[in-house]
């Protein structure tokens, strides 16, 4: 993944990788507090992913 300094601030590839970033994390912390399955964090993980595709791939 490419540093996130590589986007102008404000711009919105910066924009979609910081949601991104914070929808992944969100999904995470609420499976570890047990408010959803391994399984709904993992679809939703996948759904995230294929949301946000444009975002992954120009961060590789």
């Amino acid at each position: 993944m490419k540093n996130d300094a590589h986007y102008p601030l404000g711009s919105p590839e910066l924009n979609r990788l910081v949601e991104y970033n914070l929808v992944i994390t969100w999904m995470e912390d609420f499976k570890k507090r047990g408010l959803i399955s391994s399984d709904e964090c993992s679809r939703a993980i996948k759904e995230t992913n294929r949301r946000y595709k444009d975002v992954i791939d120009k961060s590789k």
